[in-house]
């Protein structure tokens, strides 16, 4: 191999990690449960989920939306690393929904058998944590760790796994 493309794969390398090793930015979100919605659909639950009171915990936080069809399929791979690692001290999901409104997150939470903890933050347009951790569409499947840096971005299917496996393995050390 020459030194010309071994530059390259070094650049290339070092993005990657150098992306990967940003702080993730803190946010805050109203959580969501069955039966905590008014009848015009407005959230009447005071419970936050707050990134910041879980340091020390691998947080797989999922940016997602009812309609999108891909979100869908996410939400199979997220539920199943809740099913594998959430039994655990050291890791939790949070969903994010941007739906128009909670009763469209519940009503599909629960359709798609979504069991891990959700979090409503309201209307795409309006909503600044995703703009915060730099994607633009959803879904976003990002994985903070202990330390609160961002060890997995964008991460789909499979790949939710065997990151999260991974670094629970490293976590261990």
């Amino acid at each position: 191999m020459s030194m010309k493309y071994l530059g390259w794969i070094m650049l290339i390398v070092l993005v990657a990690f150098a992306g990967c090793a940003r702080q993730a930015p803190g946010f805050s979100a109203p959580m969501l449960r069955a039966g905590e919605v008014d009848r015009e659909g407005r959230l009447v639950n005071d419970d936050e989920f707050v990134l910041s009171e879980n340091r020390g915990k691998y947080v797989l936080v999922f940016f997602w939306m009812a309609d999108s069809h891909l979100c869908r399929v996410q939400a199979g791979w997220v539920q199943r690393a809740w099913e594998r690692f959430g039994g655990r001290d050291d890791f939790t999901v949070i969903g994010l929904s941007l739906d128009d409104n909670p009763s469209e997150t519940i009503r599909f939470t629960e359709a798609a058998g979504m069991s891990f903890p959700q979090a409503y933050l309201g209307k795409w347009e309006f909503d600044q944590v995703r703009p915060a951790y730099g994607t633009r569409g959803v879904p976003a499947v990002f994985l903070v760790n202990p330390e609160g840096k961002i060890v997995g971005v964008n991460l789909r299917d499979g790949e939710i796994l065997d990151v999260v496996t991974e670094q629970l393995k490293v976590g261990k050390k």
